[in-house]
């Protein structure tokens, strides 16, 4: 076990990383002299881990490297082998490191040596990144969505999965466009072909009459892809987590363990075993696994074109790909290249590495397996050979007219008395947790009187005491832990994510900061705890219910926690904005904002102009690298400083940039300017992300009866006083929209007005083609009587 080292924070000048931005952990291909390993540690802070890989020769230089490392370092080592399962230790280093942040960097002369090892750390540290920040962005929304799914899980527990004859083909039907070209021929495969659909094209292949044998579907978010009308006999095959408003749809449904851990221990608590799926990015890959598992010898792959049409369409249901996303040439099915995007390119490679792995199997319980990739057009798929769905038809024997794909098996034993205890063991937690904030604001008051009365404290100091061990006591039971482990990994993250909140960043600065950090962290807890209340009361009233019944969207994606958490954040600076959004429902059908959820941090933001076009103000896959790439130009261009300077953030959208810039300067002085209320109303109830901002921000909302004029000029007035120089930073997408244009002038004229001698006021925006990269340039406006002239930018 590593001790905890001495905290550095000397500054240190390196290569290794970019200047004040060490990373929480080094991964280092090296050699096995102790010397360079020294050389790469005295780079890196002492918090920093260093995980050292070498090759491996004739010698043990793993004995000599661990015997040089002093006690207390935070370096470990190990060799270059498979065998030694150094991509498995990667893995687990990313995610249990506190900080995300991964560095992998390739010693002069080692990367020609091997190379195939370095590209399987690439992908071990991107995948192990990933799966970490789907846990913290999605993961209790997945687990909410699989306690709606548990009254059909609990139905539908006795199905299993059939092999079927030897000999059956299956054909995997994507979403994408080309798929429409081929429904003629699907009509007729239906008799020759097992159909397997994947959920976003259901939609289409009914509406055309083609019904699939089985549908395949994964996505907490399908919904947003089915008509509210649409329903099918086929059987679905689902991960835990599917969108419930999907499943509800279908009277058999074959249940999969998800992406959800923390359910899929409780199934096994509980004693319901599901079937095992391959997950991936893509619900296709899930298609292809289910095929294989059925034992399906031919598989044809159609309307997987992982690339867009010369009109935009991305989909087969016509959508036009507006995210705002890069547009990318890859290998086209008939030469040449076509165009594709970034998440296209993703998910196309994630069923690649699957069929590469199938390929690699040198013994397996199936025949010899012939995928083949008839999608009309597109773009190449590794490991498929190239065929027509014509040919592949033509070659395969008709279906059994008694195929069944799921068969019956033992029936698990249930009784509703599990939910109830399971409820009951929640609301013990919760009552404990709900106790913790009003002691901690009872004894907070005590300390702050004068004279402090003593015996009062001191009772107040044993019941907080009190509580704090009967929570842990009742957490460590095993039936509460299982729901109420996730809920508190929930809470630690946005506790480390916000700034300065915990003790140990402010030593010594705050008396009450350990009570303020107890009240805030059991008070998020208790409310996460109501919302999972909730969806075990509603499982716990329908185990029996029949699919179709009444269902209310949206409701596993909407966090009561999230938005007493947000409002919480925005009352510190201004309550009048926090009490507004704390009497309005959000407009959940707004027809101003297309909004694509995602997770639980903040979704993709679209905007329909009076024109009736659609206007991306983020893009999807990307939306977060653009806004890092955003905030380096500007530091770039304007020399930020945080001690000197000021930012005023105007129409944050998805407020992917302010998260990017909070990130580099978390100590900064924000003024957010929000044009659209309404759009941060609906933010805060499906995403926790406000509390990342930095502790000296205010939020000004402009709507009637809020006062966001004079809000703004409070703080104008303060920052000018201090001699502050203030950056006006309209959205890059948005700063065109004539509200956000009109609300620029108007904070650029009281920035002005409230400027102290030697100060400077600077609009910052970059070129209309961010997207590509391209430069930004920074104006600089002399603020005359409300009238804007251009002045020259100022220099540091």
């Amino acid at each position: 076990m590593l001790t905890q080292p001495a905290r550095d924070d000397q500054p240190r000048s390196t290569d290794l990383y970019p200047a004040g931005q060490p990373p929480g952990l080094m991964v280092c291909v090296g050699d096995g002299d102790p010397t360079h390993v020294g050389r790469v540690r005295s780079q890196l802070p002492a918090e920093t881990f260093l995980f050292w890989l070498f090759m491996p020769n004739g010698a043990d230089p793993g004995r000599r490297l661990a015997e040089s490392r002093p006690a207390g370092e935070r370096t470990l080592f190990c060799p270059l082998r498979a065998d030694a399962l150094y991509l498995e230790k990667v893995q687990v280093l990313c995610s249990v490191m506190p900080r995300k942040d991964v560095r992998l960097v390739v010693a002069a002369g080692q990367g020609a040596r091997c190379p195939n090892e370095v590209r399987a750390l690439q992908k071990a540290i991107r995948v192990a990144l990933d799966n970490r920040e789907q846990i913290r962005n999605r993961g209790l929304i997945r687990l909410r969505c699989s306690l709606e799914n548990l009254p059909s899980i609990i139905r539908n527990r006795s199905l299993c999965l059939n092999r079927v004859p030897a000999g059956t083909s299956a054909i995997v039907c994507g979403a994408g466009p080309s798929l429409a070209r081929q429904f003629g021929l699907l009509r007729e495969a239906g008799r020759a072909a097992l159909i397997i659909a994947v959920g976003h094209a259901v939609p289409s292949l009914v509406r055309a009459g083609i019904i699939p044998h089985v549908v395949v579907e994964v996505d907490a978010h399908a919904g947003r892809n089915w008509p509210p009308e649409l329903s099918s006999d086929s059987l679905l095959v689902a991960c835990t987590e599917v969108a419930p408003e999907v499943a509800r749809r279908f009277k058999r449904v074959l249940w999969c363990y998800g992406s959800s851990p923390p359910f899929n221990q409780i199934l096994k608590h509980w004693g319901l075993p599901l079937c095992q799926l391959q997950l991936a990015k893509t619900v296709s890959t899930c298609a292809v696994d289910l095929a294989v598992r059925m034992g399906c010898g031919r598989i044809a792959l159609v309307g997987q074109d992982f690339c867009l049409l010369p009109g935009g369409q991305s989909h087969v249901d016509g959508a036009v790909w507006d995210n705002g996303d890069p547009i990318v040439p890859v290998p086209g099915n008939e030469g040449g290249t076509v165009p594709s995007t970034e998440s296209l390119v993703v998910i196309r490679e994630a069923l690649e590495d699957y069929l590469a792995c199938l390929s690699a199997e040198p013994t397996a319980p199936r025949p010899a397996l012939a995928i083949r990739n008839c999608t009309h057009g597109g773009a190449a798929v590794k490991h498929t050979v190239r065929d027509t769905l014509k040919n592949f038809c033509a070659h395969g024997t008709p279906l059994p007219a008694d195929l069944q794909v799921v068969g019956t098996g033992a029936l698990p034993a249930w009784s509703d008395s599990v939910l109830a205890g399971a409820a009951a063991a929640l609301e013990t937690y919760r009552a404990l947790a709900a106790a913790i904030p009003p002691c901690c604001r009872r004894l907070r008051r005590e300390l702050e009187r004068y004279p402090i009365r003593m015996p009062a404290v001191r009772k107040l100091q044993q019941q907080l005491s009190e509580l704090v061990a009967r929570e842990g006591t009742t957490r460590a039971h095993s039936d509460t832990a299982l729901l109420i482990n996730p809920l508190i990994q929930c809470a630690d993250v946005v506790m480390e994510q916000t700034p300065q909140s915990r003790p140990e960043d402010r030593p010594g600065t705050d008396p009450f900061l350990q009570i303020d950090f107890l009240r805030n962290r059991f008070g998020f807890i208790a409310d996460l705890c109501d919302d999972l209340a909730g969806d075990l009361e509603r499982a716990g009233r329908l185990p029996a219910a029949e699919p179709g019944g009444p269902y209310e969207p949206g409701r596993p994606y909407v966090f009561r926690g999230f938005r007493r958490l947000g409002l919480a954040t925005l009352a510190r600076r201004n309550a009048e904005l926090a009490a507004w959004l704390e009497r309005r429902a959000p407009a959940e059908s707004d027809a101003r904002f297309q909004i694509k959820w995602m997770n639980q941090c903040v979704p993709h933001v679209a905007l329909r102009t009076s024109d009736g076009q659609s206007l991306p103000l983020s893009s999807f896959v990307s939306m977060h690298q653009a806004a890092r790439r955003y905030v380096d130009r500007l530091a770039a261009r304007t020399a930020f400083d945080p001690a000197a300077d000021a930012a005023v953030f105007i129409a944050p959208v998805n407020w992917t940039q302010l998260l990017a810039f909070a990130e580099r300067y978390p100590r900064a002085e924000l003024l957010v300017v929000e044009p659209w209320p309404e759009l941060l109303a609906q933010l805060i109830e499906r995403g926790a992300f406000l509390h990342r901002m930095p502790d000296a921000m205010t939020v000004a909302g402009v709507a009637d009866g809020l006062r966001w004029e004079q809000t703004c000029r409070n703080v104008l007035r303060a920052w000018g006083r201090a001699g502050r120089n203030v950056l006006l930073l309209p959205h890059p997408r948005a700063g065109g929209l004539p509200e956000v244009r009109a609300c620029v002038a108007r904070l650029a004229h009281m920035a002005g007005l409230e400027r102290s001698p030697g100060s400077s006021l600077t609009v910052w925006t970059p070129s209309t083609s961010t997207a590509a990269g391209a430069a930004s340039r920074p104006v600089a406006l002399a603020v005359t009587s409300g009238l804007q002239t251009p002045a020259p930018s100022r220099r540091r």
